[in-house]
């Protein structure tokens, strides 16, 4: 079976097929022993692995082409990414201490 790049096939395959290996794996390892203790594992571990194997590969990319809020469209910026970062207030750790003090305070009564 094979899905048009885009396609609404292809956005749903991988979620039904992990779906399908937890509906699989569930009943397995509640009420199975044995083998179905194997494959309550191999069900209940593939999208644990899988999830793990993404993190691991987009957590070295490097590449370029992946815009700086990291969502992987390659060479498209929206206009929330185009304008100037908002400037944050910087607070000396004077400020911050008299902060936590009045919090502090604030608890105590």
């Amino acid at each position: 079976m094979t899905f048009a790049r885009g396609s609404l096939g292809a956005a749903y395959r991988r979620p039904l097929f992990f779906g399908l290996l937890t509906l699989v794996g569930f009943p397995a390892a509640l009420f199975g022993d044995g083998i179905w203790d194997a494959i309550s594992w191999l069900c209940l571990g593939t999208p644990v692995v899988a999830v793990a194997w993404y993190i691991f590969r987009s957590s070295g990319q490097t590449d370029s082409s992946v815009t700086a809020a990291g969502n992987g469209t390659r060479g498209t910026l929206n206009r929330q990414q185009t304008s100037a970062p908002r400037q944050q207030k910087k607070v000396g750790i004077h400020e911050s201490e008299r902060e936590a003090g009045a919090f502090v305070s604030k608890c105590r009564k």
